[in-house]
């Protein structure tokens, strides 16, 4: 979170507008956070959850 952008400042929101919402599978810089076995595990919605 940017915490700068309207949805960012709104009590309301949960989702920063400068996130990469491409659906690339990584974040804005274009790098993700984990690997699982040597592979990248790819973000949705700049989460990184597992399931």
């Amino acid at each position: 979170q940017c915490r700068e952008c309207n949805a960012c400042l709104n009590p309301e929101g949960n989702l920063c507008i400068r996130s990469d919402l491409t659906g690339r599978g990584v974040l804005a810089d274009g790098t993700t956070r984990f690997t699982c076995k040597g592979k990248p595990v790819q973000h949705f919605m700049n989460t990184s959850t597992f399931t």
